[in-house]
């Protein structure tokens, strides 16, 4: 097993070094929901999120997942912490009605992928021992159990542990050692991405880590460098947990690292100044050991939805069925339905696939599953009409016709008043980019210099998609002034119009380092995020 047939085939992971605790009572939801950092009214049933526990400071005392179950939670505790979560969340037991018992489980493992939806009644009975939630980057479920051990366990492979310590790094787990996060300001670990909800309200520690995220962001945090193999010698693990320099000045830690294909990469904690994606750095030690690489944002694979995944193997199939291979296009369309299995697309190509073979009733099956998701499908109404009809069951096919008829009228109706309101939503932003357009064309008569006019024109002429002026506008701004923020990112997305994407990624670049030295997060965000999906 490689890391590819590990996330898209989907492998089993062992769950080890966790303890399971049963948070009960009739208080336990209010309870819960003032201890955590994430917002737990936002987890459906039989679903976990991680969380963590902070002090006041706004450092982490602990990290965990909590799972909703049917009247009551289930907290999943890294062994080390265990204690330490446990003593604190009783502390504050004092006229709650609110239990805190040991759960004892046995061979709990994380299965990626979402086949549990895909089973029987029968094999679900034992429901109070799953959860869906990501870990390692990765979304899939958690089971115990003999029952689910045994039925997972015949399609699924376990993850070996050297493709699972390149998961914990490149999904930046390897970063969250209870030395490397308890202490530490939240804001600087994955944590902050991964357990942490602004919008929830008030919890310990909330008024400094907001104040830090809305401020300047974290000073430090974890990022990979995708370092060329054949340029180290020596054991680089050795210098883990030691810090290193760039351009001389003191630039982060190295934490973790592993190999894909050729390439070594490093997880390392990394200073904002240098946290670019795409930049190319060179790190030094205190020995004088000194590596290159580029920087790459966690998680390393972006695409680690579950749809995200499945779209990718759903394309793989068509491409496939396009070209007239149709059992290579099921197996890979059947992978993306695995992963995914509200897949609308790959479930109606996996039907027709199976109506062109005759297997009739097995497409039928298919197009009520499409139904299940999405009511108004004309197509599997269509395509079931076919297939009854080749069955010789007449009745059952024009009842799917009929259907299909009458979904058809609804859809071409909805289309229309689409259209319509689409063309007087048009009508108005036209009108009033006109009168904007004629306001800073007034203020530039009288001074051709004025950098808020100048702005504004880039801005309008860009939402006019007259990107020409737009980008005389811009770059007469940044002539004027070369720390204006949001002038970068107008004229980045200007050059990404033109097709420019050199251009873009150079100003988006600039950008990056021009608001994250002036505190500016959102502007720098955006940027980033642009930036990224160029690379």
């Amino acid at each position: 097993m490689d890391l590819y047939e590990a996330r898209y085939r989907g492998g089993i992971l062992a769950f080890n070094n966790w303890r399971f605790l049963k948070i009960s009572g009739s208080d336990c939801d209010t309870y819960i929901q003032n201890h955590v950092t994430n917002d737990i009214s936002s987890c459906e049933v039989n679903s976990a999120q991680l969380n963590s526990r902070l002090d006041r400071g706004g450092k982490v005392q602990s990290y965990f997942y909590v799972g909703k179950k049917e009247g009551y939670y289930l907290l999943i505790v890294p062994e080390v912490m265990a204690e330490t979560t446990i003593s604190e969340l009783e502390k504050f037991i004092i006229m709650e009605d609110v239990s805190i018992s040991a759960l004892e489980t046995s061979q709990v493992y994380f299965s990626i992928s979402s086949d549990f939806l895909n089973l029987s009644v029968e094999d679900k009975k034992e429901d109070n021992k799953f959860l869906f939630l990501n870990y390692l980057g990765e979304e899939g479920f958690l089971f115990w159990g003999e029952r689910y051990t045994k039925t997972f366990f015949r399609s699924k492979k376990l993850v070996p542990k050297s493709i699972e310590n390149q998961m914990r790094v490149l999904s930046g787990w390897s970063g969250l050692e209870k030395e490397q996060v308890c202490g530490k300001i939240i804001n600087e670990n994955i944590l902050n991405e991964l357990a942490i909800s602004y919008s929830k309200g008030c919890f310990l520690g909330q008024e400094t880590v907001s104040k830090i995220q809305n401020n300047r962001g974290a000073s430090y945090y974890p990022v990979i460098i995708r370092a060329d193999k054949g340029k180290l010698s020596g054991d680089i693990k050795s210098y883990q947990n030691q810090s290193f320099k760039v351009s001389n000045r003191k630039a982060g830690t190295f934490i973790s690292n592993t190999t894909l294909e050729n390439d070594v990469l490093l997880l390392v904690s990394l200073y904002r100044e240098f946290r670019i994606e795409g930049r190319h750095i060179k790190i030094l030690f205190d020995d004088g050991f000194s590596l290159e690489g580029k920087v790459s944002f966690l998680p390393f694979f972006k695409d680690k939805s579950l749809k995200e995944k499945a779209d990718k193997a759903y394309y793989k199939g068509l491409h496939f069925f396009q070209n007239g291979d149709d059992e290579s296009a099921l197996e890979n369309l059947k992978v993306c339905i695995n992963l995914f299995s509200s897949h609308a697309d790959a479930l109606e190509s996996i039907g027709v696939i199976l109506g062109r073979q005759g297997h009739y009733k097995q497409a039928i099956d298919y197009m009520d599953r499409l139904l299940e998701i999405d009511k108004d499908s004309v197509m599997a109404h269509t395509n079931k009409s076919l297939y009854f009809m080749k069955m010789g069951k007449i009745e059952e096919a024009e009842e799917e016709k009929s259907q299909a008829a009458v979904k058809s009228f609804a859809f071409y109706g909805r289309e229309a008043k689409k259209k319509k309101e689409k063309e007087e939503l048009e009508k108005q932003v036209s009108e009033s980019l006109k009168k904007k357009e004629d306001m800073f064309l007034q203020v530039l008569a009288l001074d051709e210099d004025d950098v808020l006019a100048n702005f504004g024109l880039g801005e309008t002429y860009l939402k006019k998609n007259e990107l020409q002026k737009a980008l005389m506008h811009l770059q007469k701004v940044l002539n004027l002034n070369s720390n204006h923020s949001m002038a970068y990112l107008v004229l980045g997305k200007v050059y990404e119009g033109l097709g420019r994407l050199k251009e873009a990624g150079e100003v988006y670049t600039r950008g990056v380092e021009v608001a994250s030295k002036k505190g500016e997060m959102k502007p720098a965000n955006e940027m980033q995020a642009r930036l990224s999906k160029i690379l």
